[in-house]
């Protein structure tokens, strides 16, 4: 028997109670773009569970996310980035072609900086990316 076959027949064979669960699951309200879905995670675990499964749950709560602190982490790199380029000048190194090497690694201290930043500072949902303001 192949596994498409074998699939099918699962679902054909337990096609109501499929259908009970996700007439159950869909009573419960969630954010839609996510957002707060506890309630609706919690009662999907109950339904989970009635069937024999079972199930880990995670609480990914904002408090847990420590956002305060991944921001702080991103100033500071910004920051770091901007006391670099203001000690190296490259500028001014510019200025000299014997400084090329120094003025190449400045430079890329800051793009990186920067990339960095903004590869942090941003969301990614449904196919869509979105930076934080």
């Amino acid at each position: 028997m192949t596994l498409t076959k074998t699939i099918g027949e699962f679902v054909d064979r337990e096609f109501a109670r499929e259908t009970a669960f996700l007439a159950e699951l869909v009573k419960v309200p969630s954010d839609n773009p996510p957002g707060d879905c506890a309630a609706h995670a919690g009662r999907a675990r109950q339904l989970l569970e009635q069937l024999g499964l079972a199930v880990e749950a995670h609480d990914v709560a904002a408090a847990q996310l420590h956002f305060a602190d991944a921001l702080a982490a991103i100033f500071s790199l910004v920051d770091a980035a901007n006391k670099h380029y203001q000690v190296t000048q490259p500028w001014h190194l510019a200025k000299d072609p014997a400084n090329a090497a120094a003025v190449a690694s400045a430079l890329e201290f800051v793009l990186e900086g920067l990339h960095l930043t903004r590869k942090l500072n941003k969301d990614a949902h449904a196919g869509q990316t979105r930076y934080r303001s």
